[in-house]
């Protein structure tokens, strides 16, 4: 059953320990193409072999500490309905760039929807140093600027990409950051407020609009392709020597 209660999550924590070491024996066992039933027997042996070591001890108590503080604010939630987990979407975006009408498809990877009195969640799993806060969507957009809040747009895009499916437009995105979500919350919050209900509504439109002027931007034909001022911002990226950084 998708409805997930507080009582079903107290009932199910006793299994985590097992649970994560199937995930660790998932891991380690090579043959991706066998079909589910065979593969999961499989790594259900592998895993009653497992002897962790020290290291392995480690990396085993921050996973199960991380599920333990997901699964506390699940049981504060707690009645709500499940409705998906890695779930794949596609949509078409149109934009307008050098005078002429243009679409794209726009595909992400949600980490979990569920439904609580009536009203859909996106909730995205962070276990870095992602923030809340926010000063603006524009600012978000700003090539150049040192603080964009990147898992904002990644979380508004997964909501957008929801709503286009569902053809629901009340989809609220929350943050799970494992390391802060204690102590601060689950909501974006930005100069309006926590961004839900009517700020929420205005802000998802502001995004719409964001992105369809970066994307004017990315495909106008006069304005080349450079570099972010702002070394932060690409410090990971793979194309780091395509501009001599």
């Amino acid at each position: 059953s998708p409805e997930i209660t507080a009582e079903r999550i107290k009932e199910k924590r006793k299994d985590i320990p097992e649970l994560i070491i199937e995930g660790f024996a998932d891991s380690l066992y090579g043959d991706k193409k066998e079909p589910k039933e065979i593969r999961l027997t499989h790594v259900k042996r592998l895993a009653k072999t497992i002897k962790l070591n020290g290291m392995e001890k480690i990396v085993f108590a921050i996973v199960n500490e991380y599920i333990n503080i997901i699964l506390k604010q699940d049981t504060e939630d707690a009645p709500f309905t499940l409705i998906g987990l890695e779930q794949k979407g596609n949509v078409e975006f149109g934009f307008e760039a050098n005078g002429k009408n243009h679409q794209i498809k726009l595909y992400g990877i949600i980490d979990r929807v569920d439904l609580k009195n009536g009203g859909y969640r996106i909730v995205d799993y962070k276990t870095g140093g992602d923030k809340l806060k926010y000063s603006s969507i524009e600012e978000c957009f700003d090539t150049d600027c040192g603080n964009i809040n990147k898992a904002l747009i990644q979380t508004l895009f997964y909501t957008h990409v929801y709503e286009q499916i569902s053809k629901n437009e009340n989809v609220e995105p929350n943050l799970y950051v494992v390391k802060t979500m204690s102590k601060d919350g689950i909501h974006f919050t930005g100069k309006g407020g926590l961004l839900r209900n009517e700020f929420l509504a205005s802000e998802k439109q502001a995004f719409l609009n964001a992105l369809r002027t970066k994307l004017k931007e990315l495909f106008d034909y006069s304005i080349p392709f450079r570099a972010s001022q702002n070394s932060g911002n690409y410090v990971y990226s793979i194309y780091t020597t395509l501009f001599g950084r």
